[in-house]
């Protein structure tokens, strides 16, 4: 990501004004970033991410919209019309967005930097969405709507290296969350994040999660630093995790 947006800089030259980040596996409507422009215009904000619907048109992958994210997620499975008629169509702002489809203003990363390379994976978005909302907004655009349609089998690994690959996620969330400033605001979240990996991979995996706290939160490593045995280099122990 790091790399992949200092060269859309390059490209654009100094009549560049937005830039999108836009998962391989996503689906733009084609007014879809002339709506997103507009509501960011509008609220004189830096981010904005749409209304992300699943291969069923279920909304899913919601933003942490600030105070309303978890009404939101107990919301149910909605259609994207079933999801403005109960909460509206009107932008709100939000603290952080996963990187499905994010439109961010220029002037915000010359000012605050682009995405960090040492996360190794997952997280990486959580923290750049954090940092760039301390100081200014992010708005959730409901009245906007992408597909994220990962084909079937993409992406696919072993379950050893998922559960990697998920240990990490938590290095990472007790780094953003415990050591970040930017990152205090998701620090609740971290009790929710170990409860889904504990219903995902049994208490089996409680040393590794513990270890995956120590590390982030106690160390101030990203999973994408540190030596020896870390969660990454178990993972390509394991033959690219394939």
């Amino acid at each position: 990501m790091r790399l992949a947006g200092q060269r859309a800089q390059e490209l654009a030259g100094e009549g560049g004004t937005h830039f999108v980040i836009l998962d391989d596996d996503a689906v733009v409507a084609p007014d879809t970033l002339t709506v997103l422009a507009a509501a960011m215009d509008s609220a004189r904000a830096v981010l904005a991410y749409p209304l992300v619907v699943d291969t069923r048109g279920r909304v899913g992958w919601l933003p942490g919209v600030i105070g309303e994210g978890r009404a939101m997620e107990r919301g149910g499975d909605l259609t994207p019309e079933q999801f403005r008629q109960r909460f509206g169509s009107q932008a709100r702002d939000f603290t952080w967005a996963q990187g499905i489809c994010l439109l961010v203003d220029w002037s915000a990363v010359e000012k605050l930097g682009w995405h960090r390379d040492d996360f190794w994976v997952r997280g990486e978005d959580l923290e750049f969405s954090l940092r760039l909302t301390a100081g200014a907004r992010g708005i959730f655009v409901p009245s906007a709507v992408v597909e994220h349609l990962p084909p079937a089998g993409a992406g696919a690994t072993s379950r050893d290296a998922e559960y990697l690959r998920h240990c990490a996620l938590i290095q990472n969330m007790a780094y953003v969350g415990l050591r970040l400033p930017h990152g205090r605001r998701i620090a609740w979240t971290i009790p929710g994040a170990l409860r889904r990996f504990f219903r995902l991979w049994s208490w089996g995996g409680i040393g590794d999660a513990l270890l995956a706290v120590w590390r982030g939160a106690i160390q101030a490593e990203p999973a994408g630093r540190g030596s020896g045995t870390t969660f990454r280099a178990r993972c390509d122990a394991l033959g690219g995790g394939k």
